[in-house]
Order: C-alpha cells, then sequence, then structure tokens
C-alpha cells in the first residue's frame, strides 16, 4: 500500500499491477 489521501478509505490504497 501506499499513503494518497485523496482517496476515500482513509489515505490508503492497494497497488494492483
Amino acid at each position: 500500500v501506499y499513503c494518497d489521501m485523496e482517496t476515500d478509505n482513509g489515505g490508503w490504497t492497494l497497488i494492483q499491477n
């Protein structure tokens, strides 16, 4: 995961390739 404050799940987004 990486921190991304533009997401709706508290800032954490799963990276999927």
